[in-house]
């Protein structure tokens, strides 16, 4: 269609978009732009919720915090989904340009106008950007959102519409999840480096994951645990010598952590101790996956990956976080108190 030509972006879209909307299933569209932890957590209870309704998963994790082409799906640069487990089918688009999201998210007449009124839509999508109209996924996500949500994954009920979204990250389906967790992996290169990681530690060693706090940071459920650093670390060094004596013989350790401080702190007792030679954001100003993560994506997928390999699991502290839990749920002995 000559028209197309004004709009490359929309011609090279087509093909997928229309794939998709001539599909007879219904589908459930996961899109989050969180921490790493927590965007498996959010996608495991999406793909709980597809297992109970028959419904296709669509994850889309594109917009990334850890990848400079927001045009790139996460979903599928830095982490390989299964394309069907447990009789759910998963789709993870490389890309998921600006043209796929409004399709998707929109209401059905949208979809109508693009399926059979291509020139309308490129002008209903011009109106949008013009007046930064959010779509749905880049709305304020609500209460009433995430209660319903909750509800849905609880109760199993199958709305009729053909696209539903999720946005949220849940936590309370863990024993149901815990197999669709197992088959994650990295990406096919990041992989590869895992590889080479865990047989650099020799196949067995005690891994850490320390979840540093700022003082100078708003007050979070992490902050008693780092009113007193060398406390903190000090606890930490326990747990480390608590771990060499479950596992009944010396470990290689290997650390994944947030703070440049408490990687010097734990070398200091432990010169060998491995970790990856990564950069580091200012901890005073943010949490890590909150900085300018933009060159930090692929090194947090071989720490969150390395860790599941743990003979014992430590995380510290207590209030623990997302990005550990995937390897709490595969690791036979894990630390955390």
């Amino acid at each position: 269609m000559k028209f197309l030509s004004k709009f490359p972006g929309l011609a090279k879209d087509q093909l997928q978009i229309r794939e998709i909307l001539s599909s007879g299933q219904r589908f459930l569209i996961i899109s989050r732009n969180e921490g790493l932890g927590d965007l498996l957590f959010a996608i495991a209870h999406s793909w709980l919720y597809c297992k109970k309704t028959g419904r296709t998963l669509i994850i889309d994790l594109a917009d990334s915090r850890y990848l400079e082409d927001k045009e790139e799906n996460a979903a599928s640069v830095l982490i390989r989904f299964p394309t069907h487990y447990d009789g759910v089918r998963i789709l993870t688009p490389h890309r998921f340009s600006w043209n796929l999201r409004t399709v998707l998210a929109s209401t059905p007449l949208v979809r109508m106008m693009f399926q059979f009124h291509p020139p309308l839509f490129a002008y209903f999508q011009a109106v949008m950007r013009i007046f930064r109209i959010p779509i749905r996924n880049q709305r304020l996500y609500t209460e009433n959102e995430e209660k319903r949500e909750k509800s849905l994954i609880k109760t199993g009920k199958n709305p009729w519409q053909k696209f539903i979204f999720f946005r949220g990250c849940h936590w309370e389906h863990r024993a149901e999840i815990a197999g669709f967790l197992r088959a994650v992996a990295p990406a096919q290169d990041l992989s590869n480096r895992l590889d080479s990681l865990v047989q650099s530690l020799g196949g067995s060693f005690i891994g850490i994951h320390v979840c540093y706090y700022d003082s100078k940071l708003p007050n979070s459920r992490h902050s008693k645990h780092w009113s007193d650093f060398q406390s903190s670390i000090d606890e930490i060094c326990k747990r480390i010598a608590n771990a060499r004596k479950i596992a009944g013989r010396e470990l290689p350790i290997f650390l994944a952590t947030d703070s440049p401080q408490v990687v010097l702190a734990l070398s200091q007792h432990h010169p060998a101790i491995v970790t990856l030679g990564k950069t580091f954001a200012d901890p005073a100003k943010a949490e890590l996956h909150y900085s300018n993560v933009l060159d930090k994506g692929k090194d947090a997928i071989l720490e969150m990956f390395a860790l599941c390999h743990s003979e014992v699991l430590i995380r510290f502290p207590q209030s623990r976080s997302w990005f550990s839990d995937l390897a709490a749920s595969r690791c036979a002995t894990v630390i955390d108190e």
